[in-house]
């Protein structure tokens, strides 16, 4: 019988919430004492359990972040650490837990909730709702041996006095994504350790001893890169050969700067989509992302100087007329709306139906926005 479910109340049930989560993840144990012992991490409304008698026989770690979508702000969540002890598994707690924690987080007024699955268990989370949203775009860089010059740019470790420099490097070089996680200068912190803990490269960039930025990287694949002014992007041939010894895999969507500024540079596009495992979310709050995408659409067609456009289908449609954007639905399409078909079709609806326009992802995450 179930003595309690929700937020932890004390010391002892986080202790226990935390020997449960180092029983079933066994990561390097450095890793895991990171996650359970950061301050923003560990608070008793950030563990979700369940409980039988003094027990606890299963937990969910909440990370409250903040998303920025152009000028909204939406609340959102990721789940990790899901659980239950071993000898209470196949009792149907799973299910109890998972309902119980999505509720209380949709009462406390959460946009969306994300969690990161492995392909095989992401049916077990498309019974609670979630959908599949991983989008990759990257670009391959074809590098040369060319090293004028190299010895001006210079690699150091980021230490305390640079984290608000960074800070400002990702808002200028990541502001213009559709989605983006704002970051505090606790939770660079944080990220610092952990990728350092993981092997992961997130190292100063700076010129003639002056910082121009900062790059995260691991081998040759680049997760984020940022630049405090676009006239340095022209440097990036000579760092990444001064880095690397071959081609570079750079996370980048279109929005990034360095699109701006890689004339000089032999590059390839990659694009993929994958509707299971991966990045998965549970919208919460449909009518504010809904808003969010209209406000999107509206933007994309004001920016390609688009004034008429009319798009329909069986279940909506989408018309603009003198600066108006109406978007309509049909009574039989309520029902889907909430399973967020608009919202996928919103990504590629200007790949497919209007030629020039590119809506871009709803969605994205970058490396280490998954921890």
């Amino acid at each position: 019988m179930i003595d309690y479910i929700g937020f932890c109340k004390n010391k002892s049930e986080i202790l226990q919430a935390k020997n449960l989560a180092f029983e079933n993840f066994r990561n390097v144990k450095a890793l895991q004492n990171i996650f359970w012992n950061d301050v923003d991490n560990l608070k008793p409304d950030s563990i979700y359990i369940i409980k039988q008698k003094d027990m606890v026989l299963g937990l969910i770690r909440v990370v409250e972040r903040i998303v920025l979508r152009g000028r909204d702000k939406l609340k959102i969540c990721g789940l990790s650490h899901i659980c239950i002890k071993k000898n209470y598994r196949k009792k149907g707690l799973l299910n109890i837990l998972m309902t119980g924690c999505i509720e209380t987080l949709k009462e406390r007024g959460f946009d969306f909730i994300y969690l990161i699955a492995r392909k095989k268990v992401d049916k077990l989370y498309s019974k609670y709702g979630f959908i599949g949203i991983s989008s990759y775009e990257k670009k391959i860089l074809n590098l040369d041996d060319e090293n004028t010059n190299v010895n001006k740019l210079k690699i150091t470790k980021i230490g305390q006095n640079d984290i608000n420099f960074i800070q400002r490097c990702y808002l200028k070089n990541y502001k213009k994504n559709l989605f983006f996680f704002y970051r505090s200068t606790s939770k660079w912190k944080y990220l610092i350790k952990f990728l350092n803990l993981y092997k992961i490269n997130i190292q100063l960039i700076k010129s003639d001893n002056i910082r121009i930025g900062y790059i995260i990287f691991k081998d040759n694949h680049v997760y984020e890169y940022g630049l405090i002014e676009g006239k340095y992007f022209k440097l990036t041939k000579l760092l990444f050969n001064k880095l690397f010894k071959k081609n570079v895999i750079i996370d980048i969507g279109d929005d990034h700067r360095l699109n701006e500024n890689i004339n000089d540079l032999e590059f390839s596009s990659y694009k993929k989509r994958v509707d299971f495992g991966g990045h998965m979310v549970k919208i919460l709050n449909y009518d504010k992302l809904i808003n969010s995408a209209k406000k999107d659409l509206f933007l994309i067609f004001k920016n390609n100087n688009i004034k008429s456009f009319v798009y329909t289908n069986p279940s909506y449609s989408i018309k603009l007329k003198k600066n108006n954007l109406e978007i309509r639905f049909s009574k039989n399409y309520k029902s889907e709306v909430k399973s967020n078909l608009f919202l996928l079709h919103a990504k590629v609806l200007g790949e497919s139906h209007a030629g020039k326009i590119n809506f871009g992802k709803f969605f994205s995450f970058l490396k280490a926005d998954e921890i």
